[in-house]
């Protein structure tokens, strides 16, 4: 992001006293804590003392609780002078807060994903690692003081999106600023708890996802499932299948993966991809979002259906793109 933008989208919200900070329906580590630091952020830079969040979900996930500890989370107010929406492409994954950005005298999007539609009167947008290297950014450019409990999120943010920097948008200047977040915070602590880690339950939907996985194309597309009798069955949620496409794709030969997993009632389903392929124009274009290499859509579409879809629309891609994964490039001596 360019420092003029930041500062002529950020020095808007000056002279305002409420302010509303939205993220996107069931949200992952990287929206609750860009939330937690932008809040952080204008309490401390503008002294602004009534923002209160907000996120459309039944449940934060169990290992997420403690991001947004000691404050609340979707309060029974209707209306804020200021709407700033995070993380999210466009306004329908905000579900039912949509209201409030309408009801907004100013709104201001600030996102990380190449999808978004620009719908707010300010947009800072870029395909960056995650909302939180964006966050980080704001903070950098207004010189103001970060907290030990904000780095912690902001790295939280960072790692989870990237996994642990293996995935996702992430540059050097990536880098540069979970670099600065080490010498406040417990790095190994941070990823032991989110990633380093696994349920018995977790366990077991991975070796259920083996088990499922239909490979396509010569190997290079991988699908898979969990169904919602699955998901009875074993007693589970959508946490417990955090992670699984990832390993998915790491699968010698594999260029695209795809894991469709119940998800609210319905189905998610979730896609990971090599460097080289662009994943989120599909995922766009069945309502949901992403980047190049990560993305995913909500359906109502029943199993077998979803399944045939994904093998023609990822088939595609595949068939179409004859992509070198190899890390070495290749150079003439």
């Amino acid at each position: 992001m360019k420092k003029s933008d930041i500062i002529r989208a950020i020095d808007k919200i000056k002279g305002y006293k409420s302010v509303c900070i939205i993220g996107h329906v069931d949200p992952d580590p990287d929206s609750l804590c860009s939330m937690y630091a932008m809040r952080e952020f204008l309490n401390t830079t503008f002294n602004i003392k009534n923002i209160d969040l907000f996120a459309s979900c039944k449940d934060i996930p169990e290992k997420s609780k403690d991001i947004l500890k000691g404050i609340e989370l979707n309060p029974k107010v209707k209306k804020y002078e200021v709407a700033i929406v995070l993380d999210s492409p466009n306004l329908d994954r905000v579900c039912e807060y949509f209201a409030l950005v309408e009801k907004a005298k100013y709104t201001l999007v600030i996102d990380h994903h190449a999808t978004n539609n620009y719908f707010g009167m300010e947009n800072l947008v870029e395909n960056t690692s995650s909302t939180c290297e964006m966050i980080f950014e704001i903070f950098k450019t207004y010189k103001t003081k970060i907290s030990p409990s904000c780095y912690e999120r902001l790295y939280t943010g960072i790692m989870m999106d990237t996994m642990n920097f293996t995935v996702g948008n992430f540059t050097g200047k990536t880098m540069k600023l979970a670099s600065e977040c080490i010498s406040h915070v417990d790095v190994k602590s941070i990823y032991d708890y989110f990633l380093g880690t696994h349920t018995v339950i977790n366990l077991k939907m991975s070796g259920l996802v083996i088990n499922n996985a239909e490979f396509c194309c010569d190997k290079r597309l991988i699908i898979s499932f969990i169904s919602k009798d699955d998901e009875k069955k074993y007693n589970t949620t959508y946490e417990n299948y955090y992670g699984i496409v990832n390993m998915l794709n790491q699968t010698e030969g594999v260029q695209i993966s795809c894991l469709i997993v119940p998800r609210n009632d319905n189905y998610y389903v979730n896609m990971r991809a090599k460097p080289g392929f662009d994943i989120s124009e599909i995922a766009k274009r069945y309502g949901g979002g992403g980047h190049a290499g990560a993305a995913a859509l909500p359906t109502s579409l029943k199993l077998k259906e979803i399944i045939e879809t994904m093998k023609k629309e990822l088939g595609k891609l595949v068939r179409n793109e004859d992509i070198n994964t190899s890390p070495f490039k290749k150079y003439k001596f």
